[in-house]
């Protein structure tokens, strides 16, 4: 009994270590990916490809997107803890501010006719409907239920929005945008 407590603890520690870990990788990849967006000109292809092609990079970005929204759980965590910098529920609740969004309603487009792509837009519109509720029960002094919250349904929105991601990826890497 004493052998499967210790394990347990041990596999906590190390949960909460790649957690930590996810949310410091996330946040390096979202600078790189702002700074990468910041130094395209608005028009310009990749690579000289057909505009109506999705890059290569769009698709390669997608990984850190994935990493983006898994880190939003701990980010929110530690705000929750009270030791995270402040996040604003209407920016946390809107879709269109981060890398994803930005692909979603810019670049992405050229892809919005696939199934996959509106899964993916509704999910990540739940995502962070979600988010902007988890802080709002939050600052209403409403703690337990911004945290059932977010260990429950925005956990749940977390894996859709992820899963919806790699389903695109997926289609768009094997048969291109049809």
């Amino acid at each position: 009994a004493a052998l499967v407590e210790e394990a347990t603890a041990a596999a906590r520690a190390l949960q909460q270590q790649a957690e930590q870990l996810t949310t410091a990788v996330a946040s390096f990849q979202i600078e790189a990916a702002a700074t990468a967006d910041t130094h395209q000109a608005p028009g310009q292809h990749c690579g000289g490809h057909h505009p109506h092609a999705v890059a290569a990079d769009d698709i390669r970005s997608f990984q850190a997107m994935i990493d983006a929204h898994h880190g939003w759980k701990m980010r929110l965590k530690h705000w929750l803890n009270g030791d995270g910098p402040a996040i604003a529920a209407d920016t946390a609740a809107a879709d269109d501010q981060c890398s994803l969004g930005q692909w979603l309603y810019g670049k992405g487009q050229q892809v919005a006719g696939l199934a996959q792509f509106q899964t993916l837009q509704r999910e990540h519109a739940r995502f962070h409907r979600l988010a902007g509720n988890i802080i709002q029960l939050q600052q209403q002094g409403r703690s337990e239920q911004a945290r059932q919250l977010l260990d429950g349904d925005f956990h749940t929105s977390t894996q859709a929005t992820v899963a919806a991601i790699r389903r695109l990826r997926q289609q768009v890497e094997t048969h291109g945008p049809e």
